[in-house]
């Protein structure tokens, strides 16, 4: 009989942009049980799949003054509290002598600026879009859902800008629907998570989902507080009289 673990096959490498491997195999155990496995691997430059430990996790801070981390897939988000964003509108609106209730915003966006480095293929490690996403959390899962702006095709939905290095998804049917809720009916639901997003459209309904995209491996920095180009929101807006 053969040992276990002593012969067997092997793993090849190859140098290519882009594969998948399946294998599938069938063994038993010693008490004879059938076991089925199968195994998927999705390969390439910036491919990979880490569900379970993430290279950025020390990074997280709560004033990321010099630099904004983003890592797909389990790794670390840009987020924006719900709360916080609403004490800033709270705020910005005193200031301006503005109330709320009057408020109509026409666009609002997040503008999230990073520099470029000297080294265009470096850009291949960004994601091609970024989205703000909710999280829901249930008993047993968390999800995360994206915003409802993205179902508008008149929205920016966050795509990557070769040109003026940034991403700008709008949100600005959240923010209206933000300012209108008091203090405290905000819970952690309200907060927002920057991922990268994919579609898919059933073939039957016509109908388009978008979720967020946890098939690719990216990075990306982005300018923190601290940078002449920061973070920023932007709002185009009118007040009722």
């Amino acid at each position: 009989d053969i040992e276990e673990g002593l012969t067997g096959g092997r793993l090849n490498y190859f140098d290519i942009y882009s594969a998948d491997v399946r294998l599938s195999f069938t063994s038993t155990n010693e008490a004879g049980k059938r076991r089925d496995t199968s195994v998927a691997f999705r390969l390439g430059e910036y491919l990979s799949l880490n569900s379970m430990t993430s290279e950025s996790g020390n990074r997280v801070t709560d004033n990321p003054v010099e630099t904004l981390y983003y890592e797909s897939l389990s790794g670390i988000k840009p987020h924006v509290s719900g709360a916080a964003l609403h004490s800033l509108m709270q705020s910005w609106a005193k200031e301006n002598d503005i109330d709320l209730n009057n408020l109509v915003i026409a666009k609002a966006t997040l503008e999230f600026p990073f520099e470029y480095s000297g080294n265009y293929i470096a850009l291949d490690n960004y994601p091609g879009n970024l989205f703000p996403c909710r999280r829901v959390r249930t008993k047993k899962h968390t999800l995360y859902k994206p915003i409802d702006e993205i179902y508008d095709s008149f929205m920016n939905n966050g795509s990557l800008n070769r040109s003026l290095l940034n991403y700008k998804p709008d949100i600005g049917f959240y923010l209206q629907d933000l300012i209108k809720k008091d203090s405290s009916e905000i819970t952690d639901e309200d907060d927002l998570w920057l991922m990268q997003t994919i579609s898919h459209t059933n073939s039957t309904t016509n109908v388009t989902t978008h979720y967020p995209d946890f098939t690719y491996y990216n990075i990306a920095k982005f300018n923190g507080t601290g940078c002449d180009r920061n973070p920023k929101l932007r709002i185009v807006y009118t007040v009722l009289k």
